[in-house]
């Protein structure tokens, strides 16, 4: 007879992690040094990290929509601000004068903030993160530099490190939720339709 267990469609196991493994069912790489708990505390604050950053990024994306329909703004740029330095350069430039002036402190501030941290992110987002034994992991990859040449980065840090950097990431989406809830009580910004 056969076990109920072998019966299941395979989008069963899609939907549900297996129970009581000794190693994580999220391991990304297999690492009999690391223990579930790093591993899957390593993935939380990753994960964690990426989160926060794509909030913040959507959140900017908006707020150059929105600040660009607006007729004080239209000369302010040439074309749509893609890369995150762009719509960051972009933005510090809408918030200095018109109608969002008033915003300025505080949007300064956010911007300077998420700007400060857009190389972690991009590490965190695009690197190979490995979990090593003792709390610590470490991230590598290979950043484009100027010159073009090629280079392998090694950032190894402690877990409550990276922990800590999760926590200051969520702090700093918060910080432009703030920002836009602020615009939005105005009614200055135009809605997207």
């Amino acid at each position: 007879m056969v076990s109920d267990f072998y019966r299941r469609p395979v989008q069963a196991f899609l939907r549900e992690p297996p129970r009581n493994q000794a190693r994580s069912a999220y391991a990304v790489e297999v690492n009999p040094w690391s223990t579930r708990g790093d591993v899957e505390a390593a993935l939380l604050f990753r994960g964690a990290i990426i989160s926060a950053h794509s909030e913040i990024d959507y959140r900017l994306s908006v707020l150059c929509i929105r600040a660009s329909k607006m007729s004080e703004y239209i000369d302010v740029r040439e074309q749509y601000p893609f890369s995150f330095p762009a719509r960051i350069k972009y933005l510090r430039r809408v918030f200095q004068f018109g109608p969002l002036a008033r915003f300025e402190h505080l949007a300064i501030t956010v911007l300077h903030k998420v700007d400060f941290d857009f190389h972690f992110r991009n590490l965190v987002a695009h690197a190979h993160m490995q979990v090593l034994p003792e709390n610590w992991v470490k991230f590598h990859d290979f950043p484009m530099s100027r010159d073009r040449e090629i280079t392998k980065r090694h950032e190894p840090m402690p877990l409550s490190e990276l922990e800590r950097r999760a926590w200051k990431a969520a702090l700093r989406s918060r910080a432009c939720q703030l920002l836009d809830a602020s615009l939005d009580q105005t009614g200055i910004l135009p809605t997207l339709e």
